[in-house]
């Protein structure tokens, strides 16, 4: 398990102080939040979902990042980031 932090090619991102996690394969990663005993098992979309969030981009910015490395993403999943976004800071999954 990995401590909250996330390493990008140009800086650390911060995710919830209680989330710990690890890649599982390459499609799918598994967030615990200690504090709660939760855990959240995310897909590749939605783990890069949660990393561009804890980067602080806008959710305009992370749609736009996530159709262009996933090309030909159904339009129905496109109109499921925002849900994506709004559930992972509901869930306080980024910090």
């Amino acid at each position: 398990m990995k401590p909250g932090k996330i390493k990008s090619s140009n800086n650390k991102i911060q995710l919830a102080p209680d989330i710990i996690y690890t890649e599982l394969d390459d499609r799918e990663t598994l967030l615990i939040n200690i504090r709660k005993k939760s855990y959240y098992i995310l897909n590749r979309i939605s783990w890069e979902i949660c990393r561009l969030l804890a980067r602080g981009l806008s959710g305009e910015e992370i749609t736009r990042r996530i159709k262009k490395q996933f090309p030909g993403l159904p339009l129905k999943q496109i109109g499921n980031i925002q849900k994506a976004i709004s559930s992972l800071r509901r869930l306080k999954l980024v910090g």
